[in-house]
């Protein structure tokens, strides 16, 4: 579509093209006065440019922190995650010996049992058993008994008895 003359474009474009600031239609026919405003107009869309050029810079200095840290929380994640399979893998080997070590131990109470068994049904009493230990505190009140009968059977024919009982 072509237009009678340059200004008449201007008017009709005045709304969808420039800014209102521009002015009103009797200043758009002074080229001078549109030239100007036209000026301002650019010095004013440079400057906001500008402003919003800084502004991505900043924004882009802030991503690329943010990229910088997050890629530190994955290393740091990561090797976490290395170290917790390694300490899994650790506890279940931990286990595994732990229930060897226990099922060890039960067939060494079963044997220890069985042999102090059979030393006791043969009369012998080990040294490193219970058992062993309430004899000795047997034998200890046996010869007490019997250090007992010794003073009582020497006290007898000093003889002192009444009614039957000795003192």
């Amino acid at each position: 579509m072509q237009y009678p003359d340059y200004k008449t474009h201007l008017l009709s474009q005045r709304g969808a093209n420039f800014p209102r600031e521009m002015g009103d239609a009797s200043s758009l026919l002074d080229p001078d006065a549109l030239l100007n405003k036209l000026w301002e107009s650019l010095a004013d869309v440079t400057g906001k440019y500008k402003e919003a050029m800084v502004y991505i810079a900043q924004l882009d200095k802030e991503n690329r922190n943010l990229v910088y840290e997050v890629d530190n929380l994955k290393d740091i994640i990561e090797e976490m995650e290395e170290k917790i399979s390694e300490y899994h893998k650790e506890h279940e080997n931990n286990s595994k010996e732990f229930h060897i070590l226990q099922i060890t131990l039960e067939e060494f109470k079963k044997s220890l049992h069985y042999r102090d068994e059979l030393l006791l049904k043969h009369g012998i009493v080990p040294e490193d058993t219970p058992s062993y230990a309430i004899a000795q505190e047997i034998k200890v009140g046996m010869r007490h008994l019997v250090s007992q009968e010794d003073k009582v059977q020497r006290l007898e024919p000093a003889g002192d008895t009444e009614q039957g009982h000795t003192f």
